[in-house]
């Protein structure tokens, strides 16, 4: 291989290489997007059936940053003691001028034990395959410049940056959850708590950009919380998520208030659920500001998030962080 020098996208190929090792998929809107970060909430809550899709777009104003496109479902199956939930998720994360792309798709499996009449304890797993792959014919190389302007049709003599290629990931997780939203919603309470560990990527193949390297391990703590203030009228939804994978660290944290127009009505179609949930996450260390914007309509949900970015990456980003939407589709 000759000894030329990347020209153009040193930063947006190389520099993303580098960075995936400690990105994951992830989303800023974590009400709404739990079995990302929770394997043990797969077939958790009071719906039979849960579908969703999300988009993100991070940093637009730098670039081609992060694109990311999410999808999950999820079935609960009730049993005698607890339920067994069953869940798909798929997503594709597309970064720089080259398009570095992670195409994922996993299933999981997760017991929800009953404990007490009101709370469960859920176990689970969850693997997959990750496509990794790379477009390098937008590449632009120092041999390719004829004295005036790039010509990419000239042979730039390099050899291929890498190989599109696969490898598997299997992770596991737990969740505790506190459910007494059926029970009572007519006083001042915790109507709902749960708290989640999962170790993402605990057993995984290597990974083959320029040589083969370890698939850190994920670790993700999260919790949330739904507390009744008013007569079903208003909630509070506290939520935090810290995740740690290799010597990268990531904490969100925040609350939304939820005002409640209608509380809707299992026994007939003519009472809509209808509220809607307003407030804002802060990410750390130091990265984000994160308004959001949530809407229940009958079995629909709609989130709407968007990064503010306050840190020193700002001065490029022009605290441009990311858009992010939410849909959800809930059969009880």
């Amino acid at each position: 291989m000759k000894k030329t020098t990347l020209y153009i996208a040193l930063f947006s190929v190389f520099g993303f290489v580098l960075q995936s090792k400690a990105q994951d998929i992830h989303f800023s809107n974590i009400s709404m997007t739990q079995l990302y970060t929770s394997i043990g909430s797969v077939g958790s809550g009071n719906s039979l059936f849960s579908a969703s899709a999300e988009y993100r777009n991070q940093w637009p104003a730098i670039g081609n940053a992060y694109t990311t496109m999410g999808m999950t479902a999820a079935g609960r199956i009730e049993t005698e003691n607890g339920a067994l939930g069953i869940g798909l998720i798929a997503n594709r994360d597309q970064a720089g001028d080259l398009s570095l792309t992670k195409l994922q798709a996993e299933g999981a499996i997760a017991y929800h034990q009953q404990v007490t009449r009101k709370s469960y304890l859920g176990l689970g797993v969850q693997g997959g395959v990750i496509q990794h792959s790379i477009d390098g014919s937008k590449a632009q190389w120092q041999s390719q410049f004829d004295g005036k302007e790039f010509d990419p049709s000239r042979n730039s003599g390099e050899d291929a940056l890498f190989q599109p290629f696969m490898n598997y990931t299997l992770g596991t997780g737990a969740q505790w959850e506190y459910n007494n939203i059926e029970y009572n919603r007519f006083s001042q309470s915790f109507t709902y708590v749960r708290f989640g560990l999962s170790v993402y990527h605990a057993f995984a193949s290597k990974l083959d950009y320029n040589a083969f390297e370890k698939e850190y391990a994920r670790v993700a703590l999260s919790g949330s919380a739904i507390y009744c203030l008013d007569l079903q009228s208003s909630e509070l939804e506290p939520a935090f998520v810290y995740q740690q994978k290799g010597k990268e660290k990531e904490m969100v944290f925040g609350l939304l208030y939820r005002y409640i127009i209608n509380p809707g009505s299992r026994y007939t179609t003519h009472l809509k659920k209808l509220d809607f949930a307003a407030g804002a996450y802060y990410r750390l260390p130091n990265d984000a500001i994160i308004p959001t914007f949530n809407m229940n309509y009958a079995n629909y949900q709609l989130g709407i998030a968007y990064d503010v970015n306050v840190s020193q990456l700002s001065q490029a980003s022009r605290t441009i962080g990311g858009v992010e939407f939410s849909l959800r589709l809930l059969i009880p």
